[in-house]
C-alpha cells in the first residue's frame, strides 16, 4: 500500500477546499489520508490509467470502496473515466 506524506495530504486538503462540494465528499467519506494517497499516485505517474481490478490492488482497498472512491474523484472532476471505463487523471487538477 502506497502511504501518504504531509506535502500529500495538505494537497488533499487543498484540493478539498477549491472545490468543497464534490471533493469534500470524498475526503468526507474516506479522510485525507486516502484521498492524498490516490491523487499522489497519479500526479506522481502522469498518464497513469488503471482499471478498477488493478487501482484496486494499487491502493489495496475492497473493490465496492475504490470503486466509490475513484466514482466520487470522477464526479469532483479530479480524475475522468475513459470510455472503456479506466480511471486517468484529469491533468492540472492533480498538482499543487
Amino acid at each position: 500500500m502506497i502511504h501518504a506524506d504531509g506535502a500529500e495530504m495538505q494537497h488533499a486538503k487543498e484540493t478539498a477546499a477549491a472545490n468543497p462540494r464534490g471533493r469534500r465528499s470524498a475526503t468526507r467519506r474516506f479522510g485525507h489520508q486516502l484521498v492524498a494517497m490516490v491523487l499522489g499516485t497519479y500526479r506522481e505517474m502522469p498518464g497513469l490509467c488503471l482499471e478498477l481490478p488493478d487501482a484496486r490492488r494499487l491502493f489495496g482497498l475492497p473493490i465496492e470502496t475504490c470503486r466509490i472512491l475513484l466514482d466520487d474523484l470522477v464526479a469532483a472532476g479530479i480524475l475522468r473515466r475513459s470510455d472503456s471505463g479506466s480511471y486517468l487523471g484529469a491533468g492540472d487538477r492533480l498538482t499543487v
